[in-house]
């Protein structure tokens, strides 16, 4: 494929993996063969024809693989989903590595969720996958999407290489979306064994700095439990 479409067009001086397929529910519900067909399409399909990429690209070429926010962490359920996402960057620096040579950079757009007919689609099957604080009161646009792509691709980002370039409203540095603190949880459904006032004045550290706005939706019983127990934290997925 690869080979072809350099002699129809004369050359290849840039090329976009976008591809990507879930396949079963939570690890006991994904079976092995849903496993390998997954990673077949989302991840071993970037590596074949990447490699093939490599030997016929012109020189100061450009490659930008379409991974996903989540490559980042277990949240969407589909563990061959998430897994074969999370596997991307390391096909990308390989490639980048390997480019550098002949001047091809390699990158990655890491989108959050995206407002396109299929992404319409799974949050009409799972509504709880938009029924939180989005950055912006939104998601991101197809268009976002391709100009991070496009510029990627150009030499305006002559100087960007292996890099993840993480289009999701700042989701990830913020803390959103919001999380469910399981510590709060557990001090409202239980007699609490810290006393109400010292319950009222904690509160849970990273919530304080990656959450803030979540403090008002856990409540005041936001505490670290210090000798009590772990404090973690729950992703509502």
């Amino acid at each position: 494929m690869v080979a072809e479409s350099a002699a129809a067009l004369g050359g290849i001086d840039g090329l976009v993996l976008n591809v990507g397929i879930g396949l079963g529910r939570g690890m006991a519900g994904t079976t092995a063969a849903q496993w390998d067909e997954t990673f077949a399409v989302n991840t071993r399909a970037h590596f074949l024809v990447a490699g093939a990429a490599l030997q016929v690209l012109d020189p100061g070429s450009a490659i930008v693989f379409i991974s996903s926010a989540a490559g980042l962490r277990a949240a969407t359920g589909i563990p061959a989903y998430d897994a074969s996402k999370a596997a991307l960057p390391g096909v990308c620096r390989q490639v980048a590595r390997e480019g550098m040579a002949r001047g091809i950079r390699a990158n990655l757009v890491v989108p959050s969720l995206v407002d396109t007919p299929l992404g319409r689609e799974a949050s009409r099957l799972n509504p709880g996958r938009t029924a939180r604080s989005l950055p912006f009161g939104r998601q991101a646009t197809a268009w976002e999407v391709a100009y991070a792509t496009v510029w990627l691709l150009s030499g305006e980002s002559s100087y960007v290489n292996a890099h993840p370039l993480v289009l999701d409203g700042g989701a990830a540095s913020f803390g959103l979306p919001p999380w469910r603190c399981v510590a709060a949880m557990w001090l409202r459904g239980t007699s609490s064994p810290l006393p109400s006032a010292r319950v009222s004045r904690l509160t849970c550290l990273p919530c304080i700095y990656f959450r803030p706005h979540d403090l008002a939706r856990c409540g005041p019983a936001h505490a670290p439990l210090a000798g009590h127990g772990v404090h973690e934290h729950e992703p509502e997925t």
